[in-house]
């Protein structure tokens, strides 16, 4: 890591670091886990804002849009509290449990959505969240995303849940 620090006359003072190169591996399973998750929430008829408006209601750190957002696009180098602010929400997701949602477009939109499902069928948990972003636990997508899907038909979202419910339950 280079840590350099510049200071003029004015008192700023800028600071980049530089973080090693990920290795390609490395950067394959961030993408896939991305993808992933980026998929289960399509399905689900999430939206980014959806966990980060569950996260302010309850007073929990995270997931934030933001970091669900670096997350789904391959580029996100997260802190350990992300993974345990992503299962604290799935496991919310289990439980259904949102009377804290004021509004009830989020509310009905939270208590329909499935969890995400490790490829046994589980719900995942923050270890089973790590291990997709570190390509130690197989997120249960394809490698390469599919041109002709059974999800790229016009289906409704609670359809395209039921269908990545029943993928990784036969997966299991």
């Amino acid at each position: 890591m280079t840590l350099t620090v510049q200071q003029t006359s004015t008192v700023q003072k800028s600071v980049s670091v530089r973080f090693p190169q990920l290795s390609r591996d490395q950067q394959d399973a961030r993408s896939r886990f991305g993808r992933a998750l980026h998929q289960w929430m399509k399905a689900n008829n999430l939206s980014l804002q959806n966990p980060h408006d569950w996260s302010q209601a309850n007073g929990k750190a995270g997931p934030h849009n933001s970091q669900l957002s670096l997350c789904v696009r391959g580029v996100f180098d997260p802190k350990a509290g992300f993974f345990y602010a992503l299962a604290r929400f799935n496991q919310a997701l289990e439980s259904s449990d949102f009377q804290e949602i004021a509004d009830l477009v989020t509310r009905q939109r939270l208590l329909n959505a499935q969890p995400f499902l490790t490829v046994e069928g589980k719900v995942a948990t923050a270890m089973d969240f790590f291990g997709m972003f570190v390509g130690e636990i197989p997120c249960g997508i394809d490698e390469e995303p599919e041109e002709d899907s059974s999800l790229s038909m016009n289906l409704t979202a609670e359809e395209e849940a039921l269908i990545l419910s029943i993928r990784r339950r036969q997966n299991a």
